[in-house]
């Protein structure tokens, strides 16, 4: 086996993995050197490959990529045939360095290749943290008495613990005594009865009746018969009293309705994150050992005094929920929602190639051409990543089977490093 062969060898180790994924794509679809067939390969616009490569061409097995040869034969592990190792030109590629991959539309939509436009416009800032519910303090409860002596006509039949809105229906009462004090005042209306006119005024304002309520009795004559009672607040029913036909007087309590449970829960925001954070901002709370444990908050407090040791600082959130499953000491999942930033170049999360040197994503540069390029990305919020250099607004940018594309293009830098020893 000649130098150069050795050197190849050397070079492929800490790209076999990746070389095994291409080989693979490549032995599915054929032979990449047939006429006709689909290939991916890195292109050139340069010079061709010197007679010298064709003369030390290298064969390697699609699955086996430890396996080279300088002559064409089976794998020795599987069987397979051996495929020949593409050299490229040491010159192509753009400024940094990374080769542009030209792939055949058949290749493309066998690898699922997906491609999206780098925007520019409004991006928040989502801070996601954990925090611990610390205190829960609860409403007063409320009875609801009709505030009139009668009767019972309806009433609604709901069991303890279930959810009452503001304004919903809960009763209706007959007064006999509210209905004659409708008629008395009709009565001395239509005969300008001045003096006890403002004393039966008084016993309607008793009786629930405003001074629109009065006005409109005055003008269309219809005597309200029945009272109805409504819930004041939005609550759990924690007591009801009494049935259609049972007497009640003034002060007699038929519902009694629970508040809302105050939540107050203590968020640690580490330090990349201070300076997002404000006050009243809104705030996702998700506490899983509470089913349908999702709650809308928002940021009651700020404490400026830092942890040395965690490098984070303590935020008071606050929900109301109805909830009583909600505990103190219950581990929270927690996002906050920042203000959103005007004019930001962004693309999709997964468009986002890490490693421990670079951030770099694929872009398409149509006609099948496809290039990784470096870039240095901002702030992230949700599936959205800022980008700060590196792409221009309207470019395209792979976000599904751009590792393929970008492993095809490492792989061909290697070659070209290999070329040019």
């Amino acid at each position: 086996m000649s130098s150069s062969s050795h050197r190849l060898l050397w070079i492929l180790g800490p790209l076999l993995g990746v070389v095994a994924g291409i080989a693979a794509t490549v032995f599915y679809l054929g032979d990449a050197t047939a006429p006709g067939r689909p290939s991916l390969e890195a292109i050139s616009d340069a010079a061709p490959v010197s007679s010298h490569q064709h003369q030390h061409q290298t064969y390697v097995c699609p699955m086996h990529p430890e396996i080279t040869s300088d002559t064409q034969g089976n794998c020795p592990i599987c069987g397979m045939d051996l495929v020949p190792a593409k050299h490229h030109d040491a010159d192509a590629g753009s400024d940094s360095g990374r080769p542009v991959v030209r792939i055949d539309p058949e290749v493309v939509n066998n690898m699922g290749v997906r491609t999206e436009k780098v925007k520019r416009g409004k991006l928040s800032r989502r801070i996601d943290t954990m925090g611990m519910i610390s205190k829960i303090i609860s409403t007063r409860n409320v009875e609801v008495s009709p505030g009139i002596p009668g009767r019972l006509e309806w009433i609604l039949e709901k069991d303890q613990g279930e959810i009452i809105r503001k304004g919903e229906l809960l009763y209706t009462v007959l007064s006999p005594e509210r209905i004659r004090a409708q008629e008395e005042y009709l009565e001395s209306w239509d005969a300008q009865d001045n003096e006890l006119l403002p004393q039966l005024w008084k016993t309607l304002n008793a009786f629930h009746f405003s001074g629109p309520d009065i006005k409109r009795l005055e003008e269309t004559r219809e005597i309200e018969r029945i009272y109805r009672v409504v819930s004041p607040q939005t609550g759990a029913l924690i007591q009801r009293l009494g049935r259609p036909g049972d007497r009640v007087i003034a002060g007699s309590p038929v519902y009694t309705i629970g508040g809302y449970y105050k939540v107050d829960v203590n968020a640690e925001v580490f330090e990349q994150s201070w300076a997002w954070l404000k006050f009243r901002q809104r705030a996702v709370i998700s506490v899983p050992s509470v089913p349908n444990g999702i709650f809308e908050g928002s940021v009651e407090r700020v404490n400026e005094a830092i942890n040395f040791k965690t490098r984070s600082l303590t935020a008071r959130l606050a929900f109301r929920t109805l909830n009583p499953m909600v505990k103190e000491g219950m581990v929270a999942d927690i996002s906050i929602f920042a203000r959103p930033r005007e004019g930001v170049l962004y693309v999709p999360r997964d468009a986002v190639i890490r490693t421990a040197d670079e951030e770099r994503v694929v872009t398409a540069m149509g006609d099948g051409r496809f290039q990784p390029v470096i870039v240095k990305t901002g702030i992230e919020s949700g599936d959205k990543v800022e980008i700060l250099e590196g792409l221009e607004e309207g470019q395209s940018v792979v976000v599904s089977g751009q590792f393929l594309i970008d492993s095809e293009s490492s792989l061909s830098a290697s070659f070209r490093r290999l070329d040019s020893e």
